[in-house]
């Protein structure tokens, strides 16, 4: 790096709270989502810590984030230090866990407490945040003082679910802001979020997404890493069919991985460790949207609010704006080399037909895709078998490609 300028790691790498700064998840900047995502981190990893003390955690890590990206080195080091030496000067009031850590270097401490376990709750924490549900006041605390009080919302709801993403926390806290912004113009508020209806609201902004994360699972635990790739790349060519091959292939292969790293892990850590790592994964796509247009669709999703970005990529589906490729001799082409006995070498050749064949025809059913891929590898094996492969090839590679033509067109 320049001098005086920070090193790229203290920038994209890990810092005190353990999330990822915007030019690393690719978000441009909504206003308070990282203090926000910021405080969501804190109250799950230090249930037992005070409010203010967690708000001003949460605010001095933003700053810090501010001085490591954009700032002088020096001045980053510096706020890294203060911020550990903080925590460990209170580490009686903030965690039971945070011993080990502060008796190290204070260079060392910073990524001690960062890959620190989240602490056990409070033995005498309630279960449920009633006093924003029940509370026949909260209109009035709503309207006094919005932000502290969504902020004392996320502290409370986030250090009972330690089993949440950051990101789910935040869409929890945006549904309840929502719910209080239509019932507070009511005659009778209360009526309006109490008696269930917001418990609901909580339990349906977390339902969708763990249903989501468990059929993914189940599929990658039945069928592995390469078929739930391949899921994958059906569906994210039909929703982002500009980009090339190779793009789509990058980044689903990430997505897939995920369900590797993520899928065998306890109930607790499941939900947190897939979606922030998927949503790496939607960073780099918006970041490749910021440099060259992907679609509209795609624009709307990577602008819109950080929390909501994985749910509204999910919801995307086929871009009817695509002009589909065009059929042209090249588009489906097959010669010897598909002979090759490396399973990796076919595995790949059998995307990047996957990915035509999408690109080709955006509505096309997985019974069609299955069948053409089928017909595909018999193909394969017969004229791997032939005496002549590149005439064999010559001869069914048209026959395959007029019946896949046909099928496609009904």
């Amino acid at each position: 790096p320049a001098p005086g300028t920070s090193p790229p790691s203290l920038c994209l790498g890990r810092h005190l709270e353990g999330g990822s700064v915007v030019r690393r998840s690719g978000h441009r900047g909504e206003r308070g989502h990282g203090r926000g995502s910021k405080l969501v981190q804190i109250s799950q990893k230090f249930p037992k810590i005070d409010f203010a003390t967690a708000t001003k955690l949460a605010t001095d890590t933003v700053h810090m984030h501010t001085e490591c990206c954009h700032g002088d080195m020096m001045d980053c080091i510096h706020e890294r230090v203060e911020l550990s030496t903080y925590v460990c000067a209170h580490k009686d009031t903030v965690s039971t866990k945070l011993s080990d850590c502060c008796e190290k270097q204070e260079t060392e401490r910073s990524e001690c407490i960062v890959n620190l376990e989240n602490d056990d709750k409070p033995a005498d924490l309630s279960p449920k945040v009633r006093e924003f549900i029940e509370d026949k006041d909260v209109c009035e605390h709503f309207a006094k003082e919005q932000d502290a009080f969504l902020a004392r919302f996320v502290y409370e709801y986030s250090r009972r679910h330690p089993e949440f993403s950051h990101l789910m926390l935040l869409r929890v806290s945006k549904g309840y802001q929502e719910l209080l912004e239509n019932c507070c113009k009511t005659s009778n508020p209360p009526e309006c979020y109490g008696k269930g209806v917001g418990e609901e609201m909580l339990k349906k902004q977390v339902q969708e997404s763990q249903e989501l994360l468990k059929a993914n699972c189940d599929f990658y635990k039945a069928h592995g890493e390469y078929l739930l790739q391949n899921m994958l790349l059906v569906r994210y060519t039909k929703k982002m069919p500009q980009l090339s091959s190779r793009e789509l292939l990058h980044f689903t292969k990430e997505m897939a991985a995920v369900g590797g790293k993520c899928c065998p892990l306890s109930e607790d850590k499941i939900f947190p460790c897939a979606e922030s790592k998927v949503d790496l994964v939607l960073g780099q796509i918006c970041r490749r949207h910021y440099d060259s247009t992907i679609n509209p669709k795609v624009c709307k999703c990577c602008s819109n609010s950080y929390a909501l970005r994985r749910p509204c990529f999910s919801k995307l589906e086929i871009d009817e704006k695509y002009v589909p490729i065009p059929l042209t001799p090249d588009l489906f082409t097959f010669h010897e080399d598909l002979c090759a006995t490396q399973e990796t070498v076919l595995q790949k050749k059998k995307q990047e037909l996957l990915i035509r064949l999408v690109k080709y025809k955006p509505t096309i059913t997985d019974e069609q895709l299955k069948s053409i891929i089928t017909s595909f590898l018999g193909m394969r094996e017969k004229c791997c078998k032939a005496e002549d492969h590149e005439a064999c090839f010559g001869e069914e590679g048209p026959k395959l490609i007029a019946e896949s033509q046909a099928q496609l067109a009904l």
